[in-house]
Formats: structure tokens, sequence, C-alpha cells
């Protein structure tokens, strides 16, 4: 607002000489009066309601008591250092941080002790403020006010020069500042002036700032020992860029306020509680106000909103609930959140400084509100999950992700939120990447309320599909995803890199036609084929692609929606069938499938298994060649060599303890005869795994002359080696798998515990469902017998057991083994404790 101060500076020039406030005008006066010449020359270029002390608010913005101590006490000695190299201190901070505050509280201070020289306020809606006219004049007169042998000097440039105030700035600065101080003894001028300017990035043309500031920074060696300056503003990249000119940068001091974060947060608190305080002291309701109103946590909510040093959003907030014709109950549930908004906006200052700086940005804002949207679903979704290396609150804020999912050009997201660096920072010390930071909570809240943010809203949910369709764009591009953009050891990173963020914006966005046309039409084999470039041993890379595989199958199978499911299951199967053909047939890597498919007829799944030296999982990981994991005692069993996707598919399957799609389609495909050919795991498969492992510890079997000859000892050569015991283990996992559950009648024969065990002979498995499918293992049986074992271990009990189960095999084994009068079934019970 424009005050016309005439009145109030013409009043000056009749009171006494001493500290004088002006009435209806702008200055509190600390020093010696000007002479009515100089103040008649200057009166129509001063911008009189600039000053730290002006009188256009009632009550302007200083720190509370209490609170910036140590901040304000640095920034006092650093004015009152008169040997320091730094000159000009860029002091600077988001918005409304509470930098305006700081600069007049530092003002009023180091006037009181007369180092202030001058002090001008920059302020986007007061007429005189908002421009660079009248800021060489202003700081000018206050200077000769406050340093009285200059004024002779001032006035003396005038004369000189009465054109002077229509002059350009770098001359005004020259004539009314820089030359009349110069010309002062030190004796006149014995400590330097600090001259304050405050709120430099709302002086409405940027050109203009970049201007003063280049005038000061140009000049200041010229005036070290009689003047320094404090630059006030928001971290603007224009303003930035011209302290950090190579010449400028050695006479520059720099604070931050975002490094004062700790005493900050205090600070707000101490404000916050002084503020409820005088409402239980002031208020006309204050009898009806509770001793222990509010409640602490109520009291930390309000500073963790107001993070970031956010005193402008704890002002505002502690304005509305301490207005004393409402209930201060009622409007601190309002701000919590706990009750709905009524008529009156409790935000309204606030909203206009977000609108305000919204405003002033340069580039389009349609892009900029994209970019904010998405990177507001990092911080505001509770359902965030990791996959692989990237945490998606931190992806989805990457620029560089962004930028290739929105397909613009690298340093395009720089270029979007140059003019928002005062609520929004691309970079942050702490973190290895950068990412898309919001200084202020109240930000977000602003964006996300569209009847606080009106056009400057952003819609969440068409942010969810901006992600969706632009990974998947990113995903149908082989330059975006291939082996090639990331360092050998990253390479799967290219592809979880967007399905990550796909999937996840898959499961809280909203759906459309174009979203679903998109995922149906995209063609996810060749994600699964890159899994063959990662060595068996790096199942790690393996594991991460494949688990993203399953959770684009599990969203096309659970989402009603997408209709191209049997479709994309035929392409699986096609692919599968292709990769699994191309593997040697007797590859291990084969027997490991086969291991870990469920059949029809599953026994008790090795009821011996504690007693092993190996588990059902270090087997097939074996078998799949995980050379990293390999125990010691299966170093003898075959491992596969190949470097297929199967060998991750395999383990993914292995390792994932609840049903994945990806494992249903997987045994869907092993299980049909029809799809997988001669691939199909059956009882037949079983048997045939069974008789290569049995032929390891088995020798060929004379003809048996003579009953009561033991098994395993008769004919059947040296004893078995003992590296060999791990196929003992195997063939029982197998057999386990083979034998219908009935046969096992003993009870916890893991533990030793039976009582009495009789094959039941009338299910024998040559008779059984399968008997024709175990044509190849009945007749290894009958031609087969253990070779023994001399060594004393576990794996005695584990021998025995398998002669039992070999026995259930055929029913001439089974006979055999019922006329032995030195039957192993009678000498474990024996042994049994």
């Amino acid at each position: 607002m424009h005050h016309d101060d005439s009145q109030g500076i013409s009043s000056m020039f009749h009171m006494p000489h001493g500290q004088v406030m002006i009435t209806g005008g702008t200055f509190t006066q600390y020093g010696s009066l000007p002479s009515k010449e100089l103040y008649e020359t200057f009166k129509p270029h001063i911008a009189a309601n600039a000053t730290f002390d002006s009188n256009d608010r009632v009550d302007p913005p200083r720190c509370h008591p209490g609170t910036r101590k140590v901040l304000l006490e640095n920034l006092r000695k650093w004015a009152l250092n008169s040997n320091s190299s730094h000159p000009v201190l860029w002091f600077f901070g988001p918005a409304g941080s509470g930098k305006t505050a700081i600069a007049r509280s530092l003002a009023k201070i180091l006037a009181e002790i007369q180092v202030l020289g001058a002090s001008f306020f920059f302020f986007k809606a007061a007429e005189t403020r908002n421009n660079e006219r009248l800021f060489i004049s202003t700081i000018a007169y206050q200077l000769a006010v406050r340093i009285p042998n200059m004024q002779q000097h001032v006035e003396d440039s005038i004369k000189a020069d009465p054109t002077v105030f229509q002059q350009s700035m770098e001359t005004q600065f020259r004539r009314l500042v820089l030359d009349p101080i110069t010309k002062l003894s030190w004796r006149s001028n014995p400590s330097p002036k600090l001259i304050v300017v405050d709120g430099l990035d709302e002086c409405l043309s940027r050109e203009a700032q970049c201007a003063i500031l280049t005038i000061i920074l140009a000049h200041v060696s010229a005036l070290k020992g009689h003047l320094k300056f404090l630059i006030v503003s928001r971290p603007e990249f224009h303003i930035e860029s011209t302290f950090e000119r190579p010449a400028f940068t050695s006479c520059t001091q720099r604070v931050d306020l975002l490094r004062d974060l700790n005493q900050t947060e205090d600070d707000i608190r101490l404000f916050i509680t002084d503020i409820f305080a005088e409402i239980k002291q002031m208020h006309p309701l204050r009898y009806l106000i509770e001793a222990n109103w509010p409640s602490r946590s109520a009291i930390e909510k309000l500073v963790q909103k107001a993070s970031v040093s956010n005193f402008v959003y704890a002002r505002t907030t502690m304005d509305f609930i301490a207005t004393a014709y409402d209930r201060p109950q009622d409007r601190l549930e309002v701000i919590l959140g706990l009750t709905p908004t009524g008529p009156e906006a409790p935000y309204q200052e606030l909203d206009e400084l977000y609108r305000y700086i919204l405003s002033a940005v340069r580039t389009p804002i349609g892009p900029v509100l994209q970019t904010l949207a998405i990177a507001l679903l990092g911080i505001t979704n509770e359902h965030s999950t990791i996959h692989g290396f990237y945490g998606l609150s931190e992806l989805v804020r990457d620029p560089s992700f962004q930028e290739r999912i929105l397909c613009y050009r690298p340093g395009t997201i720089d270029l979007l939120l140059l003019d928002l660096r005062s609520l929004v920072s691309l970079r942050d010390e702490f973190a290895i990447l950068p990412k898309i930071n919001f200084m202020h909570t109240s930000f977000s809240e602003f964006l996300l309320d569209r009847s606080r943010s009106k056009q400057y809203w952003v819609d969440v949910h068409q942010a969810y599909r901006d992600v969706e369709l632009g990974c998947l764009r990113s995903l149908r591009d082989p330059k975006e995803s291939s082996v090639q953009d990331w360092p050998d050891h990253f390479w799967e990173y290219g592809i979880i890199r967007y399905f990550g963020p796909l999937l996840w914006a898959c499961d809280y966005g909203t759906h459309n036609s174009e979203l679903r046309q998109a995922v149906e039409a995209y063609n996810i084999l060749p994600v699964l084929e890159k899994v063959a470039a990662c060595a068996p041993n790096e199942s790690e890379a393996g594991r991460r692609v494949c688990t993203v595989v399953d959770h684009f199958y599990t969203r096309l199978k659970t989402c009603k929606e997408f209709r191209a499911v049997e479709y994309r299951v035929a392409e699986f199967n096609s692919w599968l069938k292709r990769h699994v053909d191309a593997l040697n047939p007797d590859d291990p890597l084969l027997d490991a499938l086969t291991f870990i498919t469920p059949v029809d007829a599953v026994g008790q799944r090795d009821p011996f298994r504690l007693m092993r030296p190996y588990t059902f999982h270090d087997l097939t990981e074996h078998l799949i060649h995980q050379r990293n994991k390999t125990l010691p005692c299966l170093s003898v069993i075959p491992r596969s060599t190949a470097s297929s996707p199967i060998n991750h598919i395999a383990l993914f399957i292995l390792e994932e303890e609840s049903p994945t799609v990806l494992t249903e389609l997987t045994f869907r495909f092993l299980t049909d005869k029809g799809v997988s050919g001669r691939h199909h795991v059956d009882q037949e498969k079983f048997a045939k795994l069974a008789v290569r492992h049995l032929s390891w510890i088995c020798a060929v079997s004379p003809t048996v002359t003579r009953l009561g000859t033991r098994l395993g000892t008769s004919g059947c050569g040296e004893p078995l080696p003992i590296e060999r015991e791990c196929f003992i283990y195997s063939v029982i996992e197998v057999l386990d798998r083979i034998l219908p559950p009935r046969q096992w009648k003993s009870q916890k024969w893991s533990e030793r515990a039976g009582t009495t065990w009789t094959p039941d002979a009338s299910s024998l498995l040559e008779d059984s469902p399968h008997g024709p499918k175990l044509s190849a293992l009945i007749s290894f049986v009958d031609n087969h017998r253990l070779r023994p074992i001399v060594w004393h271990s576990a794996a005695r009990f584990a021998h025995s057991t398998l002669e039992v189960m070999l026995a259930q095999c055929s029913r001439a084994r089974y006979e055999e083994f019922m006329a032995s009068p030195n039957r192993v079934d009678r000498q474990l019970i024996r042994a049994t404790p």
C-alpha cells in the first residue's frame, strides 16, 4: 500500500536532536538530523516505508523473544568485526523461514549501538518497495542521517549534478554513496556501518536484483572500512549465480538458514508454547480453557508441520488459533485436521505466499505442476515399497527418472523448477542421488488441497497415470532398459528402475482405457530374456528381475480391467518351452525343475530331513549351479553349467515362501504334457531321476541263489565311498515323492521311535496306478543293490531307510526283503531307544 509520508518526514525537522520516531512516516531516527535542504532534495526519491522501523505495519515481523539467539549473535559479531575479510554476507533460506524477522531484529540491535548505516526491505505488494527505482537514494539518505559528516559531501554531489536521481543505479551509487563516504576520515567513521538489504527476491525485476548485487559487489573493496552489506533473500538461482562470479566469491560469506535446523525446531516450539500461554492468560474465554490444554502431542504436531524452519506457518497458525472472537480449542482442532475447516481460511497468508511464488514462475506452469505431482507421490503414499536398489519414494523424486518417463531432455527438471528454489530443492547433501525435496510440509498440503491452491492444484490420480504410461514407454524403448545403461553389476536396475514404479502406480492409481491398452500391449518376455545375461551364480540380480516380472503377471491376473491374461500365458508357455528345449537332455537343471514341481501323489516330504547333512533347498540350489552356495557334501552331484533364464526362474520359485503367479505359470507348464512335451513332470520323471542318482550308490546284483543274503551286501563290490553319501538322501527325497503316503505306517520315523513296520504288499508300486510309469525304476531296483557303508554316522540309518523304501518298488524285491532273516527294519526297531 502506498502512503503519503510528506507530512511525517517534514515534521522531523521541528523536533530536537536525538532518537525520534517519525509519526506518519517511516524512520526511527538514530543520529543527527539532516539539513532541510538535503531533506527537500531527497524527499521525492525516498521509499519512506522501506526501513526496518517503518510503521506501515502495526506489528512488523521480528524474532520472538528468546528465539534465534545464536544466529543473531553470530550475525552481530560479523557486523562488528572491522577486520572481516568478507564485507558482504548473503543470508538466504526458503520462503517463510523467518528471514525478514531476523533481519529486522538484527537491524534494531545494530541501530541501538550506532552500527546500522541503512536498511531497505523490499516488498512485492508495496509500490515504492517492489522495484529498484528508489533503492540507492533511500540508502544514501539514511547514511547521510546516520553519518553526519557525510551530509555535506552528498549535498555537494547533488549540486554538481542535480539530475543524479534520474541517472542509472551505478551512477547514483557512485555519486551518492561511494564518493561521499570515501572522502571521510577514519575518525569521522571509525567502524564500518552495516547496510541491511532484505527481500531482494521481492524486487519484481530479476534483472534489477542482479544489477543491485553487481553494483554492491563491484564497489565493496573500495568501501572497505566504511560499509558492510547484509543481503537477505530466498536462494534464487539468478541471485546465487551473481554471487558465484569469480570476481565476487572472495568478498562474500554465506549463511544458509537450513543449516540451523536443530535450533529452529526449538525456537518454533518456544514460540508456539509462549503463544498458547498468552492465549490462556488473555483470551476472553480463558476461564473455560483447561490447565492441561493443549496437549504435548498437539504442540509437537504443530512443530513438525512447521518443519524446515517454516516460521510463517507457525505464525499464521497461531494467529488463527489466538483469534479473540472464537474458541481456541475449536480452532486448534481445525489446524490438526480433527474437524472440518470453517468459512475462515486458516492459512490465507501462507496460501497467498505460495500462489505468488507459483505465479512468478517463468517456465510453463503445466509441466511444473506435473513434475511436482509425481514427486508428491513419493512423500504422500503410505504404501511405498522397495524394488531392488531403489526405494520408490526416492525414485519418483529423482529428476533423471522423471525426465525419462516424461520424455524430457536431461536437465529439463532443473529448468522447470528453477524459480521454485525457495520452496523446492533439487539437491540433498545426504543423498546419493539428487531428488526433489519439498522444503515445507505445508507447501505439499497446499498443492493437494484444491480449495487452497485453486489453479495450482495437482491431481495425484493423473500423476499415477503419468508414471504408469511413462514407465511403459521407457520399457518399450530398448535404449532405456539396455544392459549398456548400467555398470556390469547393476545391469538389472535398468529394468527395475521402471518396473517398480509401474507396478506401484498400478496398485494405487486409477485406470482408464489408455492405461489398460498400454499394459495389455506390453510384451514382458524381452525382460525375461535379459535374465540370461546374468551369470547363474549372480542370483540376486536374476531374482530382482523375476520379482518384477511376477508382479506384472500378478497385476494382469488380479485386475479385472486387463483382458489379455490368457494370451500372455500362452506367450509365456511358448517362451519357456523354447528355453527348456535348448537345455541338454541330461542337464541337472531339469532335475532341479523336477524337484521343485509338485505332483499329484506327494508323500510325507522326507521325514528324515532332520538327519541329513544338507537340505532340499541346498540340493536344488546345487543342481541349478549356485557355485557360491555349494556345500562340500554335495560336491560329487553334477551341477548345471547352463546360462539360461531358467536358472533364475527355478531359484525364484525355490526361494519364494508363498505362492506366486510366476511360480503358478511355471508349474502349469511343467505339469501339462500337451504344453511342455518331453519336459512334462510326472511320476515317470521322478522315477528316471531316482535311477540316475541310484546309479551312483548301487552295483549290478548277481543272481541271488539263496534267501537270507542281506540286501546291499551280496555281490555289490566295494563299499560306498563316503563322499557319495549325499546320493542316499537325494534318492530318499525322490522316492518320498513317489511312494504313497499310506506306505509309511511307523510312527515318528525321523525320531527312530517306530514299534512295528509292515509294508503293505497289496499296494506295491508296480500294482499301483503309477506302475506303468515306473518301469525304469522297477527294472533298476530288481537288478541292482545298494553298496554297503562301513562308516558310523547318521548316514547308516538313512542307508537302512533307503533299503526299506527300495523294497516297496517291486514285488520281487519286496518278497526278497520280507524273507531275509536280518531285515534292516527289524534291526532299526531293536536299535531304537
